[in-house]
């Protein structure tokens, strides 16, 4: 998202905001290399408030082994007979 910036150093449960990335990142084909799809958040102003929003909630790692096939993993196995060693 940028080159060459110095940024504090993070901590664990430290957000990190990239502001206006587009439709594309919220798209982009994360099944096909089986990467889980993070999740995505929005946030909302009510009374002058500003509240965060899950939009996606961010799909777990059994969820994109399931996505993969997981359920039809032995399809192709049917009806085979072992060859000669």
């Amino acid at each position: 998202m940028a080159h060459e910036r110095l940024l504090p150093e993070l901590a664990e449960g430290d957000l990190v905001v990239l502001h206006d990335t587009g439709a594309y990142y919220s798209s982009a084909p994360w099944a096909y290399n089986s990467i889980p799809r993070p999740g995505g958040h929005g946030f909302l102003h009510r009374d002058g408030a500003v509240e965060p929003a899950t939009v996606r909630t961010p799909q777990t790692l059994a969820e994109v082994v399931e996505e993969s096939g997981l359920s039809h993993g032995t399809a192709l196995l049917r009806g085979l007979t072992p060859g000669p060693a």
